[in-house]
């Protein structure tokens, strides 16, 4: 009888857990709106490619988000990833689309000891540029 009680109890358990597990990424996303802050004033290549990004990445992702597009140019985008590292939503609700710069100065060394964000900190996710770099 003492075997069928834990299993009774285990059962319990697990029932009373099933309503707090996650929820899917369709729910969280369902009727959200995602902004994509672009570190670059509007009307520019950066922001071109940006709102054409914005126009269809919603579609890509579960539950269909309305993507809005927010410029906040300066310092060289370090502006948009100092607001996305401080205030900027963690939860994937909040973009950056930002100068390969903004990230890669601070690594190495160049202005890094004044950067107000930590670049190792950011999420990579993709480029719209196809093209390579080489170092001379």
């Amino acid at each position: 009888m003492g075997c069928w009680r834990t299993a009774v109890c285990a059962a319990t358990m697990l029932w009373i857990a099933a309503p707090a597990s996650a929820q899917s990424v369709a729910d969280f996303y369902q009727g959200k709106q995602i902004t994509l802050i672009v570190g670059a004033a509007s009307g520019g290549g950066y922001d071109a490619q940006a709102r054409l990004l914005a126009r269809h990445i919603g579609k890509h992702i579960p539950g269909n988000p309305t993507v809005v597009v927010q410029n906040m140019p300066g310092a060289g985008s370090g502006k948009a990833a100092a607001f996305l590292y401080m205030q900027g939503a963690k939860d994937g609700t909040d973009l950056g689309a930002v100068y390969p710069g903004a990230i890669m100065d601070p690594l190495l060394g160049e202005h890094g000891d004044k950067a107000p964000y930590d670049p190792t900190k950011f999420q990579y996710i993709g480029t719209a540029d196809n093209g390579t770099a080489s170092i001379r």
